[in-house]
């Protein structure tokens, strides 16, 4: 993935969809625009970091707030303004009466799709005498699109796709996964415990080096100071931050041992005892992730942004807050905590975070954060339009 496999061309020819005009590229000698760009056109687009698939969704009720569309910025038309890169991602477009794979170009991190191959979805029309190709999502009586899959302003929507579960028994000072040793109670009473082992059974891969020992799966990982007193934690290779430990991990037969607050926050578990307070529950959630991008055309002086997690945790649970933060560069982050909301589906917790974003009279960058405890689940980065925009 990365490597050069074409150019980018400007063009002098317009691109309408669903009546507006949209900003537009020569990708190969055919008009393109960024997938991105449609959410302003009536759709909601959604990138899966997991799965690496970017979904395009037709919807019914969407507002739509095109984008300033001048073709070139001043360029002649066929003047290269940049590269197409080879991709491994997935573009999906999805209707009611199921979805399809369409071809997609890499274009300095975003997306690209030609507008011939939306043909199938709707109407694609060339005009040779304007120099105008249009593209009509399926009509507009509806048909072919679907329910919006998120609500207004949720940028964010999180599910449990998988579940991993590790059961401690207290016997004693000890503390065992079955008949394996898992770990001890410290003279405070506090479950020390083999992070390791835990490690291994929740399916992460455990490595030691002179930086430390660290633990990963997927996009995440963490990695304990050789001092055993703080972790580093990363997304897709990324540093996000460092986590000081409540109370230093211990080095036993070459296993670090941490305590149960801290394993709970770096894994982002939730946890619960039984009622005789001598079996200890640990679930792992595999979250998926779907962003939908920064909502557009907000009015006033903030655009609010939400990020919801269903399936959360088992009602009964204790699990770390839904952690939401947008920060612009060089400056303190905007964060919100996740509070419960809605009724509980199938005894699951669902939760919704907020944080509102100061809107100025200048377009900002911001990158956003989305965390369970000190576990990342998700980051990215955006652009804010000024207000109205």
């Amino acid at each position: 993935m990365g490597d050069v496999v074409g150019m980018v061309l400007s063009t002098d020819i317009r691109a309408l969809v669903n009546g507006q005009p949209i900003p537009s590229m020569n990708i190969g000698g055919y008009t393109a625009v960024a997938a991105e760009d449609l959410r302003r056109y009536g759709f909601e687009v959604a990138w899966s970091p997991q799965s690496r698939t970017l979904t395009i969704y037709e919807t019914l009720d969407k507002k739509l707030h095109p984008l300033p569309a001048a073709q070139g910025k001043g360029q002649p038309a066929g003047a290269v303004v940049g590269q197409v890169l080879h991709t491994d991602i997935r573009a999906l477009y999805s209707t009611d009466y199921g979805g399809s794979t369409i071809p997609s170009y890499n274009i300095n991190g975003r997306t690209a799709v030609l507008m011939n191959d939306l043909q199938p979805f709707g109407d694609v029309t060339w005009d040779a005498g304007e120099r105008v190709i249009r593209f009509e999502a399926q009509g507009g009586a509806g048909a072919g699109k679907i329910p919006r899959p998120v609500a207004d302003g949720t940028a964010f929507s999180v599910t449990a796709a998988a579940e991993e579960r590790f059961t401690v028994d207290v016997r004693g000072l000890g503390l065992y996964a079955a008949e394996e040793s898992a770990g001890y109670l410290s003279q405070e009473g506090v479950p020390m415990l083999d992070a390791g082992l835990l490690a291994e059974r929740l399916g992460y891969t455990v490595t030691r080096s002179a930086a430390g020992w660290s633990a990963a799966k997927g996009l995440h990982r963490f990695e304990l100071t050789p001092d055993l007193v703080s972790a580093r934690i990363y997304w897709d290779g990324m540093p996000t931050g460092t986590y000081a430990m409540t109370q230093p991990a211990q080095m036993l037969e070459d296993r670090p041992h941490a305590g149960l607050h801290d394993l709970v926050q770096l894994f982002g578990l939730a946890c619960w005892w039984s009622e005789e307070g001598r079996r200890l529950e640990l679930l792992w959630a595999d979250y998926a992730v779907r962003d939908y991008g920064l909502p557009a055309g907000a009015q006033g002086a903030s655009l609010p942004v939400r990020a919801a997690v269903a399936d959360y945790a088992p009602r009964r649970s204790e699990l770390p807050p839904v952690v939401l933060s947008l920060e612009a560069y060089a400056s303190t982050a905007t964060q919100g905590i996740g509070v419960p909301a809605g009724e509980a589906v199938n005894g699951r917790q669902q939760s919704l975070a907020e944080v509102s974003v100061p809107l100025g009279p200048q377009e900002q960058r911001l990158t956003g954060t989305l965390r369970i405890g000190q576990r990342p689940l998700y980051r990215g980065s955006y652009t804010v339009p000024p207000a109205g925009r």
